[in-house]
């Protein structure tokens, strides 16, 4: 009876833990690839690098201007979403100072995703600086909906782009968005 104990157990809790795992077990990363309109499109990294001169979100130092001389809008997109923190950083000040319309939907799913205090803050700035009308929202509904680090950094956001403070409060938020026209779209 003991012998065949051990075999029934380990049957046992594969019929019980494999499906248990599968359910919790994170998404795969390709299920946040998103579509992109012009993955090959180049940006003009110095033209991005001058406009921002004197602008909270700036790109880094010249080395790392440099690896992004050739980077396609798609590469960036990849480095937002699958990149280490320094890149995720990197190519999200990249894509919010170009305003693509391809950045905003990867710069709202990382930022709702991100749990860097640093990248965090860089993603917030990042969805400000595309001034889209998309990434407005979802940063109003960082402050009205989430707590902590991403609300603060959300209205911090906001408020360095756009000029106004507002505070934590999304519903002002919210009404100057529908009063204003300080989108691009």
């Amino acid at each position: 009876m003991v012998r065949f104990a051990f075999p029934v157990l380990v049957v046992l809790s594969l019929v019980v833990l494999v499906p248990l795992v599968s359910r919790t077990s994170p998404v795969p990363a390709a299920a946040f690839a998103p579509t992109l309109s012009a993955p090959d499109e180049r940006l003009d990294i110095e033209s991005l690098r001058a406009r921002t001169k004197n602008r909270p979100l700036r790109l880094a130092g010249s080395h790392d201007v440099h690896a992004l001389q050739s980077a396609t809008i798609g590469e960036l997109v990849e480095q937002v979403v699958y990149g280490g923190e320094r890149e995720r950083r990197l190519a999200a000040a990249t894509l919010g100072i170009s305003g693509h319309p391809d950045a905003v939907a990867p710069l709202i799913l990382a930022f709702e995703r991100e749990q860097d205090p640093r990248s965090l803050a860089t993603l917030a700035l990042a969805l400000a600086e595309t001034r889209r009308s998309e990434a407005v929202a979802a940063l109003i509904a960082a402050i009205r909906d989430r707590h902590g680090l991403a609300a603060y950094e959300a209205c911090r956001a906001l408020k360095l782009t756009f000029g106004i403070n507002l505070g934590l409060d999304a519903h002002a938020w919210e009404r100057w968005f529908r009063a204003s026209r300080a989108t691009r779209d």
